[in-house]
């Protein structure tokens, strides 16, 4: 072997090993952020599903029942104040409604992303995907991520508006369910019958 292929060679393998060492490097990076992503998203999710669960189950139950005695009460016509209230009534009720429904859906939605980005922690540990690929998943996570916290965000601001517009708009509803019904609010009886 010749003196040009000896350094040849040497320089290959200091390329080589340099080059390996910077994408091990990249790749324990990217493992750091897709940790991070998780930690993010897991905190996110705990904290979502921190929401009041109780005060928003009766708050369902409560529109759901109110709604349903309106039905059959309010027959006649109602003046425009009272027509607002009740709207109001109904909007942050059926708001309510949706956000248990919406809750529920990115619950799972969250749960999914956990599970991507944990198999997608395992395949970056274990150098499966070229860089090009490892760096063009990352992004697509970070992306969904971005979309998910953005959604629990905004789900959770529309929960407590709803909220408040409930408890706000409830009081007038009780007014004017008192009005047609002879002074007295309904008495809700439940079925304890399976």
């Amino acid at each position: 072997m010749n003196r040009g292929q000896h350094h040849f060679i040497i320089i290959f393998a200091i390329i080589v090993l340099f080059g390996s060492c910077r994408n091990s490097d990249l790749y324990d990076q990217n493992t750091k952020t897709i940790d991070s992503l998780s930690t993010v998203v897991n905190i996110l999710q705990e904290e979502f599903l921190k929401t009041d669960t109780v005060l928003l189950k009766k708050s369902v139950a409560c529109f759901n029942d109110y709604k349903q005695f309106i039905q059959q009460i309010i027959i006649d016509t109602i003046s425009k104040q009272e027509a607002d209230n009740l709207q109001r009534f109904y909007n942050s009720g059926i708001g309510l409604a949706d956000f248990t429904t919406n809750r529920q859906l990115i619950f799972e939605r969250s749960k999914m992303v956990q599970q991507q980005l944990k198999k997608l922690t395992a395949d970056t540990k274990e150098n499966v995907f070229d860089v090009d690929q490892m760096k063009l998943y990352n992004l697509t996570e970070k992306q969904e991520c971005s979309k998910l916290i953005d959604l629990m965000y905004s789900q959770q601001k529309l929960f407590y508006t709803r909220m408040l517009e409930f408890k706000i708009s409830i009081k007038d509803v009780d007014v004017l369910i008192m009005k047609h019904n002879n002074g007295e609010l309904p008495l809700i009886i439940k079925d304890t019958l399976n």
